[in-house]
């Protein structure tokens, strides 16, 4: 399977114009599926933050000590096969490098009978209640 799918083109795209939420659904959309469950989506979701923060995270601080340490934890807890977690690094250094905005908070509900995605950065309260 492709992850670096140049569908979901990401930040670099769009410049730093596009909301959180939308930067979060296209850095994740290649690895999931309409077949996911809203408990797939919030864990796929949970993985994707915690890369997303740890690539941001390095980013600042010109290392790479927090991608280390996000994929050693995912792959030694099982989270994500390797070829996922790496696909997923690729993918935030490539198509979001520019976007520097800390996921703070996450949600994936079930709304209307359908899932509900939202995103909040570091400073931004969640303005949404599933």
């Amino acid at each position: 399977m492709d992850y670096d799918d140049d569908e979901f083109p990401g930040s670099e795209a769009h410049g730093a114009t596009i909301k959180i939420t939308q930067a979060a659904w296209e850095f994740l959309a290649p690895f999931v599926g309409p077949e996911f469950s809203t408990a797939e989506l919030r864990k796929a979701m949970g993985i994707a933050v915690d890369i997303w923060n740890a690539c941001v995270l390095d980013s600042q601080e010109e290392s790479d000590q927090h991608v280390v340490q996000v994929r050693q934890q995912c792959i030694a807890k099982q989270r994500a096969p390797r070829d996922i977690v790496e696909a997923m690094i690729r993918r935030k250094r490539r198509y979001f490098r520019s976007d520097l905005r800390l996921v703070d908070h996450f949600q994936v509900c079930e709304e209307h009978g359908e899932t509900a995605f939202h995103v909040a950065a570091k400073g931004e309260g969640p303005p949404w209640r599933c």
